[in-house]
């Protein structure tokens, strides 16, 4: 049998001129390797911040900057201890 560690992609979306502004989204779907999600990520984050350039309004202000990270999934056994740990 095969193990698949599922791995989640998660967007990280900040604005240099709000700080604390940060806002993280973990994006629908799952990657069977972390190179996939990377490879998802850089596309995604490539896309959104060439929107973000094309807008050119003095530097891109006011206008959110985009990073990825790949997480993977809690083991099935953070889980147990969870539920365990309610009872």
């Amino acid at each position: 049998m095969i193990e698949i560690i599922p791995i989640m992609l998660f967007l990280i979306e900040w604005n240099p001129d709000k700080p604390g502004g940060l806002e993280v989204q973990r994006q629908t779907g799952l990657y069977a390797s972390v190179e996939a999600c990377e490879d998802a990520g850089k596309q995604i984050t490539a896309q959104k911040n060439a929107a973000r350039s094309e807008h050119g309004d003095g530097g891109g202000r006011d206008r959110p900057s985009y990073k990825y990270s790949c997480q993977k999934m809690p083991e099935y056994s953070e889980f147990q201890n969870l539920i365990e740990g309610t009872k």
